[in-house]
């Protein structure tokens, strides 16, 4: 059974709204959802309570980018912690581990591919980046994927992160239909 979990963030930096947790909100009831503070602090413990039973089998993760010109499919997280503002916790890693002794990187375990070609046949615009920066995006889909690849390969769940525009560049009603398009994918 598909049992997917969706993760998006508070506000930061000052914005009074975040379109990743605003679109975990808009798909609460019918999936598993999570709204993330952004801090680097206490990542691995949230990461692990999300692990807990009932154990997804999917983890799409949701940030918002406001380089972002469409939904954005991030390949890579980096073991790099570097942040050019500190998060909500006040905290500013420079030139940091996300996981100390942890590898140089990990590949999403997602789809991305076909998924971005589900937001495209939707009309909606999507592409593909090479990496989810260094900011606590990186570290979270970092985090999801180092603690996924420690359990056994059948409790694995696929895990990977979507940043998404701000609301000017893309509505909150199409960036929902962008992520059921991707939810698609996984039924």
């Amino acid at each position: 059974m598909t049992r997917v979990l969706i993760t998006g963030f508070e506000p930061f930096g000052g914005a009074t709204v975040n379109p990743s947790g605003e679109l975990a909100k808009r798909l609460a009831g019918e999936w598993d959802t999570a709204i993330l503070p952004v801090e680097f602090d206490g990542l691995r413990k949230r990461v692990q309570d999300l692990f807990a039973d009932p154990r997804p089998t999917h983890v799409i993760s949701l940030g918002v980018s406001g380089k972002a010109t469409g939904v954005t499919f991030e390949r890579v997280a980096l073991n790099l912690a570097d942040a050019r503002i500190a998060d909500n916790a006040g905290v500013q890693p420079v030139d940091g581990a996300v996981i100390p002794g942890g590898p140089v990187a990990f590949l999403t375990t997602l789809p991305v591919r076909t998924m971005m070609k589900a937001v495209k046949q939707a009309g909606l615009p999507a592409e593909l980046s090479l990496s989810a920066g260094s900011y606590v995006c990186n570290a979270l889909m970092y985090t999801l994927l180092y603690e996924a690849a420690k359990l056994p390969a059948q409790a694995r769940p696929r895990c990977g992160f979507i940043h998404v525009p701000e609301f000017e560049t893309l509505s909150l009603e199409a960036g929902e239909r962008a992520i059921r398009a991707v939810l698609q994918v996984l039924s």
